[in-house]
């Protein structure tokens, strides 16, 4: 299992690279005019891996609890993070 207690943490690593990718240009087309480079690049990682940290974290407890659950935790964990790019 790719985010269980035995995944290799350069699966992880890579994982994590590749949604920053993908999520890095949505962030930066909203919040370009007023948002630093280096601050958005601090911001995905600290989002990405943190979003990583909580699902592999749900999955390592049994996931107990439902994928619904866990995505509105998820959301509602970026939507208050997003505060930090607004403010700027």
């Amino acid at each position: 299992m790719l985010l269980g207690e035995n995944s290799p943490q350069s699966c992880i690593d890579k994982l994590c690279v590749i949604v920053e990718e993908r999520c890095i240009y949505n962030w930066l087309y909203k919040f370009r005019s007023n948002v630093s480079a280096e601050d958005m690049l601090y911001f995905s990682s600290f989002l990405v891996h943190g979003y990583v940290a909580v699902i592999a974290k749900w999955v390592q407890s049994g996931m107990g609890g439902s994928t619904e659950e866990v995505a509105m935790l998820l959301y509602n964990m970026g939507l208050h993070s997003i505060t930090f790019l607004e403010s700027k």
